[in-house]
């Protein structure tokens, strides 16, 4: 473990020293920490402007090649041989428990647990530290680890089921150490996740090999990134609004949404992942976090200052007009629904590495989107609300078609439950009559029932504590019709005068808007 710390610190360094490098030939005297440094190294690949700087990239790769060149000669070996042992310690457990010849195993089980995802966690810090210098410079790490894939599937065979004990201290002791690496336990666990779609290389097989090596390790990360602490901390939106006002900054037509959406307290790996369509896998999982996040703020155990951090996410995600389309772009594809641009996944293209062409789009039959339909509500217990994060926790990484496509419905489920002006915007732009029909129909048959019942739920509990006199000789009064989807507002004011609204919510809700009729008007009585 201490040799991989080492090794992440070299890094670390290394960005400070390059990012240094780059302040001093820009006239400025600022410290670069090493979270200061991977932002600035972060922004400026994006930008395209860190490879015309080939002595900084060269000094961070030559930080990466010696970090490989200890990976591969020392630590992984060493890994290895400790996880064999550790692998046969596990299968005679029983054995000597049962013979009192180790008391304390239990204790020094959970002690070696601890420090194999301690390990992890650096490794994860290393990509991340390694992605900020750029493509090729990630690429070199990346095909290390992905060399040692056997010893990945021992890992995983190795560790326990995560609680969420242990799971708070592997994620707490990674964030202990982000002073001194710059980079955090959802961080760490974000650059293992999507590592393998983002630095693939290769033909399609070749990829799909890839992937399969570091999929052990994807799998880990994303159980760590579900842990009630994780979901919390994907974004920094709470600490960026209560730092300052809590108007939005103003997104102009011609900013880049992914560095406003920083602005507002997303992490810069996310603001990228869901600004950018491909790899459609990382900006899938990213929107999925993100959703969870948003569901999270919006609960009802969260602070009021939680609240206000989620209602100003939504309004940013709403202000940066091409974010929620694209996603619904990709999740109707993805579910069998269909798409409105060949270059998205679909049915057809779901597997993670897919040879196939996303231009063939393949429609879920009735049957099979009843059967979608009843997996989806299957991810939650019965007796509980639906809710994204549960469904999430069931679902796993995906790593399969179906898996994929289970995702895919449980984050349109989310987005029309959290975003469902964007979702009708959305919908009111699709000129595909075919793909028009094929989602106003799921979406009345297996979505809306759930959506218009909580929203008419919501509209007897208010109106239950708004009815009555308003004051003088006026009354008011709301009445809900769940089987007519309308609700009626009347205003009755003195000499029977009345004012009477009604509201009809579609059958489509949220993806068409409502139909609003005054049905009386007001008549005054003159003395």
């Amino acid at each position: 473990r201490r040799e991989v710390e080492r090794s992440t610190g070299t890094l670390a360094a290394a960005a400070c020293a390059a990012a240094q490098q780059l302040a001093s030939s820009a006239a400025t005297d600022q410290i670069m920490t090493p979270s200061m440094a991977i932002e600035v190294l972060r922004r400026l690949d994006r930008k395209g402007l860190l490879q015309r700087q080939p002595m900084v990239t060269q000094q961070i790769k030559l930080a990466v090649d010696q970090a490989v060149s200890g990976l591969s000669g020392v630590c992984l070996p060493g890994i290895r041989l400790s996880l064999l042992l550790l692998a046969a310690v596990l299968h005679l457990q029983q054995q000597i428990q049962a013979a009192g010849r180790a008391p304390q195993l239990d204790l020094a089980l959970q002690s070696a647990w601890r420090e194999l995802l301690a390990i992890f966690m650096a490794l994860g810090a290393g990509v991340a530290i390694a992605a900020a210098g750029g493509a090729p410079v990630a690429a070199v790490l990346q095909q290390c680890l992905e060399a040692a894939g056997p010893t990945w599937q021992l890992l995983i065979s190795c560790l326990p089921d995560l609680d969420h004990s242990l799971a708070s201290k592997v994620l707490s002791a990674a964030d202990d150490r982000m002073d001194m690496i710059g980079v955090d336990s959802v961080s760490s666990c974000l650059a293992l996740l999507q590592a393998p779609w983002v630095h693939s290389s290769g033909t399609a097989a070749a990829a799909r090999q890839q992937h399969g090596a570091c999929e052990p390790l994807q799998r880990l990360a994303w159980q760590l990134l579900l842990h009630d602490s994780s979901i919390a901390s994907v974004t920094h939106s709470a600490a960026t609004a209560s730092s300052g006002s809590e108007d939005l900054p103003e997104y102009g037509v011609n900013d880049d949404a992914a560095t406003y959406l920083v602005q507002i307290g997303l992490r810069p790996e996310t603001a990228t992942a869901i600004t950018e369509s491909q790899p459609w896998q990382v900006h899938l999982l990213h929107w999925t976090l993100l959703l969870a996040h948003i569901s999270h703020l919006n609960s009802k155990r969260s602070s009021s200052a939680a609240v206000t951090a989620g209602r100003r996410l939504t309004q940013a995600l709403r202000d940066v007009p091409e974010l929620v389309p694209s996603l619904l772009d990709h999740l109707v594809g993805l579910m069998g629904l269909g798409s409105s641009s060949s270059t998205l996944p679909t049915a057809a293209a779901a597997d993670p590495m897919s040879d196939q062409s996303a231009a063939a789009i393949t429609t879920l039959s009735a049957a099979a989107q009843v059967q979608l339909s009843a997996k989806l509500a299957a991810l939650c217990p019965s007796d509980q609300p639906w809710t994204l994060i549960t469904a999430i926790q069931y679902i796993g990484l995906p790593i399969s078609h179906a898996s994929w496509r289970l995702l895919a419905a449980a984050v349109y489920r989310a987005v029309l439950g959290l975003l469902p002006a964007s979702a009708r915007i959305w919908f009111s732009d699709l000129r595909d009559r075919r793909l028009i029909s094929a989602v106003e129909a799921y979406t009345i048959r297996f979505e809306s029932p759930a959506l218009l019942a909580a929203e008419f739920a919501a509209i007897k509990r208010d109106a239950a504590g708004s009815s009555g006199e308003v004051g003088g000789s006026c009354s008011f009064r709301v009445t809900a019709s769940p089987a007519a989807r309308d609700v009626t507002a009347v205003l009755e004011i003195e000499d029977g005068a009345t004012l009477e609204l009604q509201v009809k919510l579609p059958a489509a809700a949220p993806l068409k808007a409502a139909e609003v009729e005054c049905r009386n008007k007001v008549r005054a009585c003159f003395a």
